[in-house]
């Protein structure tokens, strides 16, 4: 062992000389990582010499021998930080080391040191606390990275190593708690975040210095505010306000009052964190709509950051926040220059997170409002820029849930870029660069929705365990949340229903993680290949929404050819055009009694637009339920004249084709369920809601089936399980009920009795809500009160998942519904949209919804696509699916089903069949109420 100058002068003379070779080998490095192994490793001075030389030598030949070399020299610090660890169980090398690497970029080397620190076993006591340092300091450099999902095993382990030795290291405990929190937060799941934060409180105590707990109690703020949130917007109108979001903001305020309370008394050491505060407070003000206190927050915390102390993200942040403060107020000009003089000094040195595409966002919008179009066509090429790099990193490693939460800031930004870089014009040319833009955002949620995932089994690449435990957990979620009120409150069943979500996200964040590390990256979608798929003989119609400078949201849509430039045309306020579509949808809905006129449809195309023989829309929003048909095409009359029309999710749907690996099954046709099961005579009293049977499904079952060359599934073989156990048959055809269940946040809910209880945790005051049973809670044997409980959850509280709002309905919903019950063939009788999209119809050319209200659904503000049981087929693998938008008699059903069949044996493709069908139907009855209704969707 060498101590003191003598080994760091030999030391700096190996590097010296290493550096001083041309062409250094591996000989060199490998003499300074054996003189490092004769260090004295409790010599902590001596270390950090050491650390400094390798990071000279490794900047000398990131210059002049490439990655690797910069890789070996570093890894021999890194294995010196670990002999240290192993002899001394200090984490304190390992983590500043680790700290050191990330910052200079070498982020994969850092992580690794972490790793392999925290897992060497040095036994329980202060072995145990050290790994618990490592694990934590692991989770939070993936977090900060915004790799939620690995973050969230390392702080477990963290707790974990701490939990072995209780009632000791309370401290420590409080700061994975405290992170655990934040973690939780990030992934859109507040109520477990405030539950880790109130722990956190609870294990520091006394313990906790003024910083911490003030840093404990901020956090806890932002996520009060996070729940106020998610209760809905707290002002319903000028005069009342929502009392559950106001509860939660009312608690965040006395929160961030108290932590800058703590955070002032500890000035200046305490100002980054004193300006993070402010800005959390920020996002308080913003939902109680205070503007005074807004400019006063954010004009404080732009102030203070400008301190040298203050991290320049954080800086970053108060200045984009003032920025966002001032536009707000009609202050454009005087945003742009707070904004954009550092953006430009501040970007090129942070890591890429959602702040950077936030920010130049917002400069975006304030340089569009004072008239700086090329600041702000700058400003868009930065955002989309990052958003690029960001969204498939981010959607790579999220659940469905969590990459639903983070993808409206995505669209938001999205439609930004297309307000501010279209042409001003209401119509005209769209820059092609702009047009793919839509096309790499539009439709990448719908393309993980369902069981398209289900293909990595083919491949054998991923665990079918692990898919499997995804799909069960989807089908438990959809069961819970159409059924699971049974002898529980509502609040209970939604508390089950969370759970049951929390471990869903595990799953699938493992599922998908598999699946991207096992499949190539996918390509990048351009507009030639979009035109290629079109061909000359059909156009598309591709609706989006943009936010044009001033704010004004409004629908926009892209024609595109099989040649040529794509054009685009406005099509008006989003407010204004859903409630003309909303007023056509109900008007045609509705049974006509004679001669009537209806409401216009709002306008698709500019006027003298010539469009081919087959046209293909795709819409959003409300746009995804518009009856196509009748919608007037470039000279006034109805598009069914002159196109075959059909519709699809996403442009990238056209592209996204694979052929199934094995041939399609036999047909399945599925109809005429015996909803009763004989239930009437097992109860004694008459429902409040059942379901009438369709008659008519009968024999168009029988006849479609006979078409096909199979025996249909009718009466009490019409299950549920039936359609569940389905897979890849050539044709599925359900002829059934469909059923919109549109009943949310319902006074039943809101009304509720609550339990919440307001104790000091920390010294802070917190309130909890707990979980609340009602009087019956358990099973009953009162089936009077079971049925009310279900007929009130289906139709007065509702599901809490829009993909569960759409469900067909079969055999035994009755006898569920009369509080029988069921068993699993049968269940509750309802399948819905969520669990249609997990079959497996792969290789599936033609799905039918021969039900009512089978094309309708929720539409999923996050990107705006529609939930319903059509997109379901589709998101299943499905090519094709027939749906209806309203309610039609079965027997007039039955008539277009056999027309429509009849013209697809003679060679026409679905939309043909259906468009021939419909004109014939409307040659007889000419209300659209009678015809209009059926849509066609894929390919």
């Amino acid at each position: 062992m060498l101590r003191g100058n003598r080994w760091r002068t030999e030391l700096s003379g190996l590097v010296d000389t290493t550096i001083a070779d041309p062409r250094p080998g591996a000989a060199q490095l490998s003499a300074v990582a054996a003189h490092l192994e004769v260090a004295d490793v409790r010599d902590t001075g001596q270390a950090v010499f050491a650390f400094d030389e390798l990071f000279r030598l490794a900047a000398h030949l990131s210059a002049t021998a490439g990655p690797a070399a910069v890789e070996a020299a570093l890894t021999i610090a890194a294995e010196h930080a670990l002999r240290a660890y192993r002899r001394t169980a200090d984490p304190g090398l390992v983590r500043g080391l680790a700290r050191r690497l990330h910052r200079q970029g070498m982020v994969r080397l850092s992580l690794a040191l972490l790793h392999r620190g925290a897992s060497l076993d040095l036994g329980p006591g202060a072995g145990a606390v050290s790994a618990s340092l490592l694990w934590n300091a692991l989770g939070e450099a993936r977090r900060s990275l915004g790799d939620l999902s690995d973050a969230a095993p390392a702080y477990a382990k963290a707790l974990a190593a701490l939990d072995a030795t209780p009632g000791l290291y309370r401290e420590e405990r409080s700061v994975v708690l405290n992170n655990l929190g934040l973690l939780h937060q990030a992934l859109g799941d507040p109520a477990a975040a405030k539950s880790f934060l109130v722990r956190s409180l609870d294990e520091g105590g006394d313990l906790m210095d003024r910083h911490s707990r003030a840093t404990t109690l901020d956090n806890l703020g932002s996520v009060e505010v996070a729940l106020a949130d998610q209760a809905g917007p707290y002002r319903l109108s000028d005069e009342y306000v929502n009392e559950g979001a106001g509860r939660h903001l009312r608690a965040a305020e006395e929160l961030f009052d108290e932590a800058q309370r703590l955070y002032e008394a500890e000035l200046p050491r305490s100002l980054p964190d004193y300006v993070v505060s402010l800005l959390n407070h920020v996002e308080a003000a913003e939902q109680m709509r205070q503007p005074d206190r807004l400019d006063r927050l954010t004009a404080r915390a732009a102030q203070l950051a400008a301190d040298p102390s203050v991290p320049p993200e954080t800086r970053f942040l108060a200045v984009v926040t003032r920025g966002r403060t001032l536009f707000d107020q009609g202050h454009p000009a005087e945003a742009v220059r707070v904004l954009w003089p550092c953006l430009a000094e501040l970007a090129p040195a942070l890591d890429l997170k959602e702040l950077l595409p936030e920010g130049f966002n917002v400069l975006m919008e304030a340089a569009g409002a004072a008239g700086h179009r090329q600041l702000a066509e700058q400003a868009a090429a930065a955002v989309v820029g990052y958003d690029d790099t960001l969204l498939p990193w981010r959607l790579a490693v999220a659940s469905e849930r969590q990459a639903r939460h983070l993808f409206g800031a995505f669209r938001y930004r999205t439609e930004t870029v297309l307000g501010h870089c279209l042409p001003s014009a209401p119509a005209g040319e769209a820059p092609p660069w702009l047009y793919e833009l839509v096309l790499r955002r539009k439709g990448v949620l719908a393309e993980r929705q369902g069981s398209a995932w289900l293909r990595a089994r083919d491949t054998g690449s991923v665990d079918t365990a692990l898919l499997d435990a995804v799909r069960d957990l989807r089908r438990q979620i959809a069961e819970l949340d159409v059924g699971g009120v049974d002898g529980v409150s509502i609040q209970a069943a939604r508390h089950r229903l969370r759970e049951a979500e929390r471990r869903l996200d595990e799953a699938e964040t493992r599922l998908y993680r598999a699946i991207g590390s096992a499949a190539p990256p996918a390509g990048r979608i351009v507009l030639p290949d979009l035109q290629n798929r079109l061909g000359p003989d059909t156009a598309l119609v591709d609706i989006t929404t943009m936010r044009r400078p001033g704010g004004s949201h409004r629908y926009v849509a892209f024609l595109v050819r099989g040649h040529g430039p794509v054009r685009f045309h406005e099509l008006g306020e989003v407010g204004e055009v859903d409630d003309r579509l909303q007023d056509l949808a109900d008007a045609l809905a509705t049974l006509p009694d004679g001669p009537r006129s209806l409401p216009e449809p709002p306008a698709l195309f500019p006027p003298g637009v010539a469009l081919p023989a087959r046209v293909v829309i795709s819409g959003t929003g409300l746009w995804g339920m518009a009856p196509w048909c009748v919608v007037r095409g470039p000279g006034g009359r109805p598009l069914i004249d002159g196109h075959t029309v059909s519709s699809v999710p996403s442009a990238r749907s056209l592209l996204a084709v694979t052929p199934p690996p094995t041939a399609a099954g036999p047909a399945v046709v599925v109809g005429d369920p015996d909803f009763d099961l004989d239930y009437d005579r097992q109860v004694p009293f008459l429902l409040r809601w059942s379901v009438d049977r369709l008659e008519h499904t009968a024999t168009e079952a029988t006849e479609v089936a006979a078409r096909l060359g199979v025996q249909p599934l009718l009466r009490g073989d019409a299950t549920r399980a039936a359609v569940l156990n389905v897979r890849r048959p050539r044709v599925l055809h359900l002829a059934s009920h469909g059923v919109f269940l549109d009943a949310i946040n319902s006074l039943d809910e809101q009304r509720e009795p609550r339990e919440y209880v307001m104790r000091t945790a920390g010294g802070a005051v917190v309130t909890e809500e707990r979980v609340w049973g009602s009087p019956d809670a358990g099973p009953t044997a009162d089936q009077r009160a079971l049925h009310r409980r279900r007929v009130q959850w289906l139709h007065e509280v509702g599901p809490a998942a829009p993909v569960s709002r759409s469900a067909l309905v079969f055999a035994g919903c009755n006898a569920w519904l009369a509080g029988l019950g069921t068993g699993p063939e049968v269940g509750t009788g309802l399948l819905t949209a969520g669990e249609f999209a997990l079959l497996d119809l792969h290789g599936t050319a033609l799905v039918v919804l021969s039900a009512c209200t089978t094309g309708t659904g929720a539409v999923d503000y996050s990107d705006g696509s529609m939930l319903t049981l059509r997109t379901a087929a589709l998101a299943a693998g499905a090519a094709c699916c027939l749906s209806s938008l309203w309610e039609v008699d079965d027997a007039a059903t039955a008539t277009m089903m056999s027309a429509f069949y009849r013209h697809v044996a003679a060679g026409s493709s679905p939309a043909q069949a259906l468009r021939t069908a419909q004109l014939a139907m409307r040659a007889n009855r000419p209300d659209p109420y009678y015809w209009a209704g059926w849509v066609v969707e894929g390919s």
